[in-house]
């Protein structure tokens, strides 16, 4: 079901015009060869238009039909609005199933509600509000595909027929009447087989009626659709189908395979036995286009087996791939952790998503047919990478397999002696990851860094030293050969009012927690560029997103940091380096602190007296330190937890920018980013002309009566064409 490539005998146009969908392809050719003859002068429109008095009082019924087939002589306009004709029926029809009775129905639905509205606004011909009917079904459904007009503006699909409602405006100075009119329909078709079903128990009136689906089905399919496929999985051995062999028979070893068999090898399967679940499923993985492709002989022709025969090469993309099957039958065949083949059946309503980087291959099975959606995250493409001993050593084959027990991965933490970078570090170690557990200088002895295990490294290190971090990273290499993972975890705060705060704190905090992770970066990522992969966990706070009394330098370190790392991803991105910022909120330590402090503390902050204009017991300066005081260590946040996830963030192939730590973080960004967007709407207006006055003056009279001679001409023309 992968995309065909090459031509299978044919030319370009001729592959093209066989590719549509059977209603799609002879619509189109009718459209053109009806403005053929108008051009040849063989008929005229005027035996085309449709009326009510020339169908029904004279008997010339084929009116019916020509009303939408005409949309002009040659000319750039009907070049356009073939365009839009083919590609959004194309779009539908694709989509509706393996039998065109759905997009053909839905054609006799719009035909039937545009013939019967026609006289009310005196429209002959009825094939662009027909086609602008498709359009708004097509965009209504696709509500995350960007579009671009023109080149000059883009948009998401939804405001397409907006779009070009306001071009013809511009274009012809009219009112589009017939676009507004295919819109109202659509929206009527849209609403009753997409919005209405869920909200009542999946009824859809609208639906072809059974006979006129045995019109183009001629038989019903089996049942098994509607069971769900329990032994879509088989492990074969090296060579799942000999050479010589037919790759279209089950090749059953007998040794089944099951759904979290096939996550150890990144392979996700999913039983959708409607479409919505699949909408759900591309919104949440940021799958914006689609199409639907049909491998059979009777779509292929002569190019079948051939083209059966490249699906059957073994190959890997360098994207995720994820194929929706909508009917019909197929294997796909994927390799183990072992190089072993494994035989994955597919059927309609079966979904998977290979992982970029995996060996695959496909073929249909003896029935010869299948057709699938196929999802895509930006504009459609399928570009296999045949398999070759130079293809072992591309990166997207490395990211693809997944850490073996001999192989764990090594991670290197900073900060390894705060309350979530000690964590952090347990979890790590308790899955057999190979650590560098890096502690603080002058606070922490080499001593207290072992750990007594050979898979940790135990350093001392000052972030804010370039060459002491250079150094650590230099002996991770050595000890460990490899760095997968850089956390850090350092940092430092002083809890006080700005004003109260010394130069020599303020040029600290900025020291160690923005120009510490510049440090850490800035020394690993020449390695990590070099070996095309890596991932940089940086602990931010809630306080890179909102400011809290109290702690007023420690947030703009924390927001310097935030700017740093947000800019840097997207430098880094084509180099498979990924950096996620930790935002993590009130967090309950594991154990508590072993280093004493003249002053009192709270994880890696130092809690200043307050000034006498600060010192009031209700002062906003004394908020943060009200908050640690009275939560002590009962936040609602457990650092061990939050490390779980963090470990697992390490492994996440598409990890997000931000990772927010716990519900008082996340309802605290939640409220400053509203808090945000009123500020925006209530101040908006100083940014924006003011109204014009509503006076009356004499070139304002000159433009309403110039504006009522337009509505007279408007009138005028329109009685003129209804005539």
């Amino acid at each position: 079901m992968d995309q065909m490539i090459g031509d299978g005998g044919r030319n370009p146009l001729e592959a093209w015009f066989w590719e549509m969908p059977i209603c799609t392809r002879w619509w189109t050719t009718a459209t053109v060869l009806t403005s053929a003859l108008v051009q040849c002068q063989m008929v005229t429109p005027f035996q085309l238009f449709y009326s009510v008095r020339t169908v029904f009082h004279k008997g010339e019924y084929w009116r019916l039909l020509t009303t939408f087939l005409y949309f002009g002589p040659f000319s750039l306009d009907l070049l356009f609005h073939v365009y839009f004709l083919q590609r959004y029926a194309r779009l539908l029809e694709e989509s509706s199933g393996r039998s065109p009775a759905h997009f053909s129905w839905l054609l006799v639905y719009s035909m039937a509600f545009l013939i019967l509205l026609s006289p009310l606004v005196s429209m002959p011909f009825l094939g662009h509000p027909l086609s602008s009917t498709l359009v708004y079904i097509w965009s209504r459904r696709n509500p995350d595909t960007r579009l671009s007009f023109l080149g000059l503006l883009v948009f998401t699909a939804p405001y397409l027929p907006w779009v070009l409602m306001g071009f013809s405006l511009v274009m012809h100075g009219t009112v589009p009447k017939d676009e507004i009119m295919g819109v109202v329909i659509g929206h009527i078709w849209y609403f009753f087989t997409d919005v209405y079903p869920p909200m009542h128990n999946g009824s859809r009136p609208l639906d072809p009626p059974m006979w006129w689906r045995r019109l183009f089905e001629g038989r019903q399919r089996g049942d098994t659709a509607d069971t769900i496929n329990n032994e879509f999985a088989v492990a074969g051995g090296p060579e799942l189908a000999p050479a010589d062999g037919d790759q279209r028979l089950p090749h059953d070893s007998g040794r089944d395979i099951n759904e979290e068999e096939l996550k150890d090898i990144g392979v996700l399967y999913y039983r959708i036995p409607e479409l919505a679940g699949v909408d759900a499923l591309a919104h949440e993985r940021d799958y914006k286009n689609r199409d639907e492709i049909t491998v059979s002989p009777a779509k292929m022709g002569d190019a079948y087996e051939s083209k059966v025969r490249m699906f059957f090469d073994e190959h890997l993309h360098e994207d995720e791939e994820i194929r929706y099957i909508r009917d019909g039958k197929g294997y796909f065949d994927v390799r183990s952790k072992g190089d072993e083949w494994v035989r994955i059946q597919l059927e309609k309503d079966d979904l998977i998503i290979l992982p970029a980087g995996i060996y695959h291959r496909f073929t249909t099975d003896e029935d010869n047919y299948i057709q699938a959606m196929r999802l895509f995250k930006e504009e459609p493409k399928w570009t296999p990478l045949n398999r070759s001993n130079d293809l072992d050593g591309n990166e997207y084959r490395k990211a693809c397999e997944p850490p073996l027990p001999n192989s764990p991965r090594k991670q290197l933490v900073f900060g390894g002696t705060g309350h979530m970078g000690r964590s952090l570090v347990k979890c790590a170690l308790a899955r057999n990851d190979l650590v560098t557990d890096v502690g603080r200088t002058f606070e922490t002895s080499p001593e207290s860094m072992e750990r007594g295990t050979q898979n940790c490294l135990g350093m001392l290190c000052d972030v804010r030293a370039r060459q002491s971090v250079a150094c650590v990273i230099e002996k991770t290499l050595e000890r460990f050969g490899r760095i997968d993972v850089i956390a850090n975890c350092s940092g430092y705060g002083v809890i006080g009012a700005c004003e109260d705060q010394d130069e020599h704190e303020i040029r600290n905090q900025f020291e160690t927690n923005f120009m510490g992770t510049l440090h850490i970066i800035q020394a690993s990522l020449p390695y990590f560029r070099s070996q095309s992969t890596g991932r940089y966990l940086i602990f931010s706070s809630t306080s890179g997103a909102l400011g809290v009394p109290g702690l007023g330098p420690y947030c703009a370190t924390k927001y310097a940091v935030e700017g740093l790392i947000e800019a840097m991803s997207y430098e880094i991105d084509s180099f498979n380096v990924k950096a996620t910022l930790v935002e993590p909120g009130l967090v309950r330590r594991d154990e508590p602190d072993s280093v004493t402090n003249p002053l009192p503390t709270w994880g890696h902050f130092l809690i200043k007296p307050a000034s006498e204009a600060y010192a009031h017991p209700s002062s906003p300066a004394l908020h943060a330190k009200r908050m640690v005081q009275w939560l002590g260590d009962r936040q609602p946040t457990s650092a061990v937890k939050c490390a779980e996830l963090v470990w697992q963030l390490g492994h996440c192939s598409y990890p997000p920018l931000r990772l927010v730590l716990g519900s008082y973080a996340i309802e605290s960004i939640r409220d400053r980013l509203r808090s945000v967007t009123e500020e925006l709407e209530d101040w908006k207006h100083l940014n924006y002309p003011a109204a014009p006055d509503t006076e009356t003056t004499p070139a304002t009279e000159g433009k309403n009566a110039e504006r009522e001679e337009d509505i007279e001409d408007m009138d005028a023309e329109t009685q003129g064409h209804a005539t």
